[in-house]
């Protein structure tokens, strides 16, 4: 299986921007009282976490959570197909009683 560019990256940058713009932009966002404590919305309280979180540890935490997710899925696939006949088939009766097999045509699968 081939790696598809890292996502890790991807969040990485995004909260390194969303950081940068909270901190340059918008320091009222979620302000902090003189105990130090915020608003305890959940506006506030996610706006806290892009603004605490380390985006490098985002990073390499999406990076194993899609790579748990790739193998797990690859995993699911592999059953899921060695379980399934490989083309569509239909079961005929014969005049004699007995069944059998027959491909189905392009029609019928459809």
């Amino acid at each position: 299986m081939t790696d598809s560019p890292a996502a890790g990256e991807e969040i990485v940058r995004l909260f390194t921007a969303a950081q940068t713009w909270l901190r340059d932009q918008a320091p009222h966002l979620a302000p902090v009282d003189a105990d130090g404590q915020t608003c305890s919305c959940p506006l506030c309280q996610v706006i806290v976490a892009v603004r605490d979180v380390d985006p490098s540890s985002a990073g390499l935490w999406i990076d194993s959570a899609l790579a748990s997710f790739t193998s797990t899925l690859a995993s699911y696939v592999e059953t899921a197909s060695a379980q399934w006949p490989s083309s569509a088939s239909r079961e005929t009766d014969t005049a004699d009683g007995s069944s059998t097999s027959e491909p189905l045509t392009p029609e019928e699968s459809e």
